[in-house]
């Protein structure tokens, strides 16, 4: 005859091992979905905001470039760019390209304008993060010739994981600063670190 201690003993005993298989299973399986979901590599939104002022001979345009960072881990910045360059009218060396049929690069597929200003600005490791889920804003403030009426505004910010590559995030806008003073905001696109030069 089997003693009911014994049985009570063994069944205790089972009833804890399942419960540890049980643990160990749901910590596996957390585990394993958290590798799934999470993201190695940082995203960002990147957005323009221009707007513009006639200040006599020359006309004041402000970029202001607003990163989102839109993934899961945090964006560190290092340093970001932005360039303006003439589109129109057509400057002589346009004309001439666009004479020959050479004014979009055979490679890249984009004009050759003439780059008017260009403003680089860098931060010190840490010094600008953007959290999941939040955004900071960079303003940059350029004078171009008051006769432009068309610039294409290019923005580029490097990702701080991959400092030994050329891979961050570009931005480009065309706007009309030959109408009268206002401001525009760029479509924001969404996206992955990417390669430029």
């Amino acid at each position: 005859m089997v003693d009911p201690e014994t049985v009570k003993t063994w069944t205790e005993s089972a009833g804890n091992v399942a419960q540890v298989f049980a643990f160990a299973s749901g910590g596996l399986w957390a585990l394993q979905r958290y590798r799934r979901e999470r993201e190695k590599w940082p995203r960002a939104g990147v957005e323009h905001v221009l707007a513009h002022r006639k200040l006599g001979d020359a006309t004041l345009v402000r970029v202001t470039l607003r990163m989102e960072n839109t993934g899961k881990v945090l964006l560190q910045l290092v340093d970001a760019r932005t360039d303006v360059y003439r589109v129109l009218p057509l400057d002589d060396d346009a004309r001439d390209r666009l004479a020959r049929d050479d004014l979009l690069d055979a490679e890249t597929h984009e004009a050759l304008w003439t780059c008017l200003d260009s403003h680089v600005r860098r931060w010190a490791p840490g010094e600008v993060e953007i959290e999941p889920g939040e955004s900071d804003e960079f303003g940059f403030d350029f004078l171009v010739p008051s006769d432009v009426t068309v610039v294409s505004v290019y923005s580029y910010v490097s990702n701080a994981n991959k400092r030994n590559r050329s891979i961050g995030w570009g931005k480009t806008t065309v706007y009309d600063v030959g109408s009268p003073a206002g401001e525009r905001r760029s479509a924001a696109a969404n996206l992955s670190a990417k390669g430029t030069s």
